[in-house]
C-alpha cells in the first residue's frame, strides 16, 4: 500500500470519526458541518507532522485539498441525522 493511498485512508477515516461525532453532538446541521471540517483537517495536518517530523512544504495545497474532502464527507454523514431530526419534528 502506497504512502499516499494511506494518507486518504486516514484522511476518511479521521473525517468520518469527527463528522458523527460532531453531528451526533450538536443539533445546528451547517455548525456540525463547519466543525466536523476544522477538526478533521486540523487533525490530519497534526497526523502528517508527527508522521514526517516536520511540517509539509505544500502545507496550504493539503489544507484546502483535505478540506474539500472533509466537508463532503461531514455533508454526507450529516444528512441522515438531518433527515432523522426534521422527520421527528414534524
Amino acid at each position: 500500500m502506497s504512502e499516499g493511498l494511506q494518507g486518504i485512508i486516514i484522511l476518511i477515516s479521521i473525517s468520518f470519526m469527527c463528522s458523527v461525532i460532531s453531528h451526533w453532538q450538536l443539533k445546528n446541521f451547517k455548525f456540525a458541518i463547519g466543525s466536523a471540517t476544522l477538526v478533521s483537517i486540523s487533525l490530519f495536518q497534526l497526523a502528517s507532522y508527527f508522521h514526517l517530523g516536520y511540517l509539509d512544504p505544500f502545507f496550504i495545497i493539503a489544507l484546502i485539498t483535505s478540506s474539500f474532502f472533509a466537508l463532503i464527507i461531514a455533508i454526507l454523514v450529516g444528512c441522515p441525522f438531518y433527515f432523522v431530526r426534521h422527520k421527528r419534528s414534524s
